[in-house]
């Protein structure tokens, strides 16, 4: 902050001593821009009177502005806003030989102005060692700081002058380049490789190591297994299969005839495949518990 104020208090000293060197009304750089406006103007002036006129443009739009010179407005509003005449007030005051520009330019832009702003001075003030001490009695601790939602930031926000560096690439040590490691760096010296390599050797490639499956399959020690109820036998399926042709039959008849009729045909249908289904699942042999093969499986088993 002291740093600040020294520049501050420099730049207003230096705004000072220019104010006393300027006369006149206006500020000469605000006269050179309203001066330069007055050579490219391509617009026809009708006056109302001495004060009022309709000024348009020529060759483009053709839009048409009036202008007052005793209010200093303009229709584009231009006049009003920034307290310096546009072009249409500019082309109309031309007009007139004893008219002067500076006469119409508002007093924020006038050399009275510029002086007031830099008149007071910024004190000079000594070193913190020669500051006066203050008791107050108290002791001020900082404030307590809220922890923020989401993750906390580690990086600065760097300006807009600054390079950010390119994400995702690998910087190589040699040629300042990304894309590639030192080691495999091909626009590099050769010498620059050598001593690098002399001071550490490139990194290792990483080795896969694939841990080795074992797999569920236990052989069975007194020849061929017994059969096994995973996954669920094709004779399952095909009742099941048929179950469904069945059902789908029965509906389809159903539409044609009456409700009663086919319920009772329905009815048998779904008792012979229930006797179905039982009587293939009496055929397969069920693995006992304690045989080896099931022991990577689950031993929760329904048993109807």
């Amino acid at each position: 902050m002291d740093k600040a104020r020294q520049l501050i208090m420099i730049k207003w000293n230096e705004r000072r001593k220019v104010a006393k060197k300027l006369d006149g009304l206006i500020l000469p750089h605000i006269m050179n821009k309203l001066n330069a406006m007055t050579r490219e103007l391509n617009l026809e002036v009708v006056q109302c009177s001495e004060e009022v006129a309709e000024v348009t443009a020529l060759g483009g739009s053709g839009f048409r502005f009036v202008v007052n010179l005793q209010d200093r407005t303009c229709s584009c509003r231009q006049w009003q806003v920034c307290g310096l005449p546009c072009k249409h007030a500019l082309a109309f005051i031309t007009l007139f030989s004893d008219a002067h520009i500076k006469n119409y330019v508002d007093l924020y832009y006038s050399i009275k102005k510029f002086r007031a702003a830099y008149a007071q001075l910024i004190p000079a003030m000594p070193d913190k060692n020669h500051w006066p001490e203050s008791h107050h009695r108290f002791f001020m601790h900082p404030p307590l700081l809220k922890a923020i939602a989401g993750m906390p930031k580690t990086e600065r926000y760097k300006g807009c002058s600054e390079k950010n560096r390119k994400k995702g690439k690998h910087l190589c040590l040699i040629c300042k380049e990304y894309g590639h490691h030192w080691h495999n760096c091909k626009k590099g010296n050769l010498d620059d490789t050598a001593a690098m390599m002399a001071i550490r050797e490139p990194p290792k490639k990483r080795t896969k190591t694939s841990k080795i499956s074992q797999s569920s399959i236990v052989p069975w020690e007194d020849g061929a297994p017994i059969r096994m109820c995973f996954p669920p036998s094709l004779e399952i399926k095909e009742t099941t299969t048929k179950k469904k042709r069945q059902h789908v039959n029965s509906e389809s008849g159903g539409s044609k005839r009456s409700k009663a009729s086919s319920i009772e045909k329905i009815a048998p249908v779904k008792i012979k495949a229930k006797m179905k289904k039982r009587e293939t699942a009496e055929k397969i042999l069920m693995v006992p518990l304690d045989s080896p093969a099931m022991g990577t499986r689950s031993r929760k088993f329904h048993i109807s």
